[in-house]
């Protein structure tokens, strides 16, 4: 098969993005406006940073409108190929990688919450738990056979495939969804539901979490500002 490589020398960007704006990018049809982008000058004390502000074409109703984009230089050589038939070619470089994610706020909560409704079916019902049978104070929530089961799929996830750092919005993700089935976690447990390194949990709980110090010792909850709209009788 012979490689054309006239186009080797056009640089562009990639970009990734979560797989719900994805998805709502790909329904999109025609010239449209689609946001802006703001754009903010390095300081002594920040970094240079860009901004995305979607349109209401693209978000409508309940959809997330604010989000960050994280760059970074391409340190190895990246190609974007094009195959047809029995000729493949180059069409451009990577030189820059970016990776948007949203921004943690009211409305991405409650967009998260939402979905998750929608996707999860009916509802949990309250339980009277007795700790002196089911668990201890400052251990997550649940019986005893839910915490084995639970451990036992986490234990096989983790012997399948070494625990790899994911997307930050993915793990958020997966962060809100664990609060939303118990409201006290310890970092290890966090890491084990997530499947991802526990110094990687400990430093994104900081933003989202606060330790308690009172009866759940050792345990983190969510800020107030991020458990709008929470049932607090689960």
């Amino acid at each position: 098969m012979r490689l054309e490589t006239k186009n080797s020398e056009i640089t562009v960007w990639l970009v990734k993005v979560p797989n719900f704006l994805a998805e709502r990018l790909h329904e999109l049809e025609g010239d449209i406006d689609i946001g802006e982008l703001e754009i903010t000058s390095a300081t002594e004390n920040e970094p240079a940073s860009v901004n995305i502000k979607f349109s209401e074409k693209v978000c409508g109703s309940g959809f997330p409108t604010s989000f960050h984009l994280d760059r970074s230089e391409v340190d190895k050589q990246m190609y974007m190929l094009k195959s047809e038939k029995d000729t493949s070619g180059i069409e451009a470089k990577v030189t820059t990688e970016c990776f948007v994610r949203p921004v943690i706020n009211e409305e991405y909560i409650l967009y998260r919450k939402t979905r998750n409704e929608i996707t999860s079916g009916p509802k949990r019902m309250t339980q009277v738990i007795d700790f002196n049978k089911d668990g201890r104070i400052g251990e997550r929530i649940g019986s005893i056979s839910e915490l084995e089961t639970m451990a036992r799929k986490r234990k096989k996830m983790l012997m399948d495939k070494k625990r790899e750092r994911l997307d930050k919005s993915h793990v958020m993700d997966m962060l809100f969804n664990a609060f939303e089935k118990h409201k006290f976690w310890t970092v290890k447990d966090l890491a084990d539901f997530t499947g991802q390194p526990v110094a990687y949990i400990q430093e994104l709980i900081s933003e989202i979490g606060m330790l308690n110090k009172k009866d759940h010792k050792n345990t983190y909850e969510l800020k107030p500002e991020y458990s709008y709209g929470r049932d607090e009788s689960q």
